[in-house]
């Protein structure tokens, strides 16, 4: 278990009575003369130790505890322990209080009639989600005498991160990688320092995929010595890769989202890879599964638990439909995209190792780094220079196409230590159930044993989050618990939006906080796509009711070497972020669909640390407007965005007109309209 020990004050009716070695508390004569005689461990009839711990069983930090007897007044604080210690003696009612810093509070009645101790009218959360309360009954040695004994585990739910997922770990150091350029080289440094073991999930592989573009003109032999295979060949560690296989598990595509280079390395002992696909499909109901406290606390083998009440998530279910579009295809793929290191470093983020995910925070239209690497010397240099590429057969090209791929907009979080483990957690989850299943890429390949949990590298709260249609929907619960707790801001960078299940609790947010603002910056949607109906609908719900507290993006970058209209190219937003208040953070592969919280395999990491957090919003902004002031007033820096979004679209329009001079944009941001008609408006939310 992870944390520091920090101050505990305990408030108990029963006197200055509590043993500073063993957190033990006993009550003196009752001011209400149910008791004769003080309770200690010569007269106790029974002990109950209070286990105060978070809601993953962890030690809680800057926790205070309050208990009361028979509703007697509080008398004494203390510094104490993890477990604090009663002993019981005449039957009592005692009233317990559990907070702590960023967590909700817990109160609940304990009763003692003289044989049996239970617990009742636990307290809930404002959005009605439960602590975990687990009571378990034994019997201990206490000095000379064998007692009946209480165990009372008591975990308070953080008001931010998922109750449903794994462990959200204090002690990470965590770098926000604004850009391809900025990860994919973080990555190449931290992979060619490997020495035991690579983890690696992608949605797509390209063998020849570049992570550092230092020199875009240099031979193919040259710039192959950066590719991700001989990045990893170059080591001495371990890696295991898995792909993501479009179309379900048996595919005639099985083969789209890899290469040949890949697939021929089924013999090497150091590099083992394997294809995985995603088979939901068809009508089910979602509805994120409740969990029980005690399966997270390793309980005295002798001790009997009490009926438990299991915790339910607090994300809303509802039935899921598949049939609507491609009937019979199944359209979930398995979407994460990470790295681990050595078990000390992990990379989340929504990067495919794939010739589109990768660019730099400039965003130039013309840039021959970010050509794929098979393009010819030619079109490097063009791309370079800044002019017409030639076209197939080496003559000048009609027109001036921008090069392919065009800029892209994206995030990597680079974590180092405690949840770390978690990621190769969930690497580990799905290898291993890949052998058992006996997938054909099976054959030949090992098991993977749990990671150890690296020591802490840094102060910064993180919970690794993912989306699972075998019952993992942390990402979803994170979002839910992060809107809910929303006072200033919401912002969000992402490919899609249109999750109803997750609008609708904005909105209501928004109807509860007057003065919330709501900030989107994604990208254009055509009339031909699928996903149009419930794009609309967003767009049309929020501008329809909050004009003045919704702020919708798109993003272009301009060069005038291309020509006035030429010269523009559109920023593909394939980011996957969420901000709220300067203090969390989710990013990830998870996008703003029903797919990203209900059926696809998806990972995030959730930060909750109002350092961290500011600082990286504040770089996002100013990756949008470089000029940007830095402030952190949403109320100035919202309207900022808006203001340069209508001034750029005023150069545009300006640019259009050749008896006008040619400006320049600041910047990056303009204005989007949600789209006016859908060619499939029957395509349902959860197909998108």
């Amino acid at each position: 278990m992870m944390g520091r020990l920090t101050r505990l004050a305990v408030v108990a009716s029963f006197g200055l009575v509590c043993s500073a070695g063993t957190g033990a508390c006993a009550a003196p004569s009752d001011d209400d003369g149910t008791s004769a005689d003080a309770v200690s461990e010569a007269n106790a009839k029974a002990v109950v130790d209070l286990h105060l711990l978070d809601i993953w069983a962890q030690p809680l930090a800057e926790r205070t505890v309050t208990v009361t007897r028979n509703g007697s007044a509080e008398r004494t604080t203390r510094e104490g322990d993890e477990t604090l210690r009663l002993f019981l003696g005449a039957p009592a009612t005692y009233a317990v209080h559990l907070e702590a810093k960023d967590h909700v509070p817990l109160d609940l009645t304990l009763d003692w009639d003289g044989t049996t101790v239970t617990t009742r009218d636990a307290s809930l959360a404002p959005d009605g989600g439960r602590a975990g309360v687990t009571l378990a009954h034994s019997t201990k040695r206490i000095a000379t005498r064998t007692l009946p004994a209480h165990d009372l585990y008591l975990g308070l739910r953080h008001a931010w991160f998922s109750a449903q997922a794994r462990p959200a770990r204090r002690g990470n150091a965590v770098e926000l990688l604004m850009d391809g350029e900025e990860a994919w080289r973080a990555i190449d440094a931290r992979l060619r320092g490997a020495r035991e073991q690579v983890l690696v999930s992608t949605w797509w592989w390209d063998s020849h995929f570049e992570l550092v573009r230092d020199n875009p003109l240099a031979s193919t032999k040259v710039r192959d010595k950066n590719t991700i295979l001989r990045v990893l060949d170059s080591t001495p560690a371990q890696k295991r890769i898995l792909v993501g296989q479009f179309l379900g598990s048996v595919s005639l595509l099985s083969w789209m989202t890899s290469d040949s280079e890949l697939r021929s390395r089924t013999n090497d002992p150091l590099l083992q890879f394997m294809r995985e696909g995603n088979d939901s499909r068809g009508r089910f109901h979602f509805e994120v599964p409740a969990v029980r406290f005690a399966d997270r606390i390793t309980l005295p083998p002798s001790a009997e638990l009490a009926p438990e009440e299991p915790i339910p998530s607090t994300v809303p279910g509802h039935d899921v439909d598949l049939t609507t579009f491609m009937e019979g295809v199944d359209l979930a793929s398995m979407h994460q995209k990470f790295f681990v290191v050595d078990g000390q470093t992990a990379f989340v983020g929504g990067m495919n190792l794939r010739e589109t995910d990768w660019d730099s925070s400039e965003h130039r239209p013309y840039d021959a780094r970010r050509l794929p690497f098979d393009a010819t010397q030619a079109q490097r240099e063009a791309a370079a220079n800044k002019v017409c590429p030639p076209d197939h057969d080496g003559m000048p090209a009609l027109t001036c196409d921008l090069p392919k791929p065009g800029p892209r907009k994206d995030y990597m979080l680079r974590i180092d230590g405690p949840s770390a483990a978690d990621a190769a957690d969930v690497f580990s989850d799905r290898w291993n159930a890949l052998i058992a299943q006996r997938v054909s890429d099976a054959q030949g390949r090992t098991e993977l044993a749990a990671s150890p949990v690296p020591s802490a590298r840094g102060d910064v709260a993180v919970q690794i989050t993912t989306t699972s249609p075998k019952g993992e929907h942390g990402i979803a619960e994170t979002w839910f618990n992060a809107v809910r707790n929303a006072e200033r801001f919401v912002y969000i960078e992402d490919q899609y939006f249109r999750v109803p299940m997750l609008n609708e609790a904005i909105a209501k947010r928004m109807d509860e906080v007057p003065g919330l603002q709501l900030v989107v910056v994604t990208k254009p949607v055509t009339r031909l796509d699928p996903g149009c109906a419930y794009t609309k609908n967003a767009y049309e719900l929020f501008q329809s009711r909050y004009p003045d507290r919704f702020t919708y993006l798109r993003l272009a970058s301009f060069d005038p070497v291309g020509g006035r209209y030429n010269g523009y190219a559109d920023i593909d937003v394939h980011a996957k972020m969420l901000v709220v208040d300067d203090v969390f953070m989710s990013v990830g592969s998870a996008n703003k669909n029903n797919r990203g919280l209900v059926y696809e395999i998806e990972m995030n990491a959730a930060v909750h640390d109002r350092a961290f957090v500011t600082a990286s919003r504040r770089r996002m902004i100013r990756a949008l407007v470089p000029d940007a002031p830095e402030t952190d007033d949403p109320a100035v820096w919202v309207p900022l965005l808006r203001s340069v979004a209508g001034e750029n679209q005023r150069v545009f329009d300006q640019n259009q007109n050749p008896e006008r001079p040619v400006q320049l944009p600041r910047g990056f941001v303009h204005p989007l309209t949600g789209p006016k008609s859908c060619a499939f408006p029957n395509v349902g939310p959860d197909a998108t």
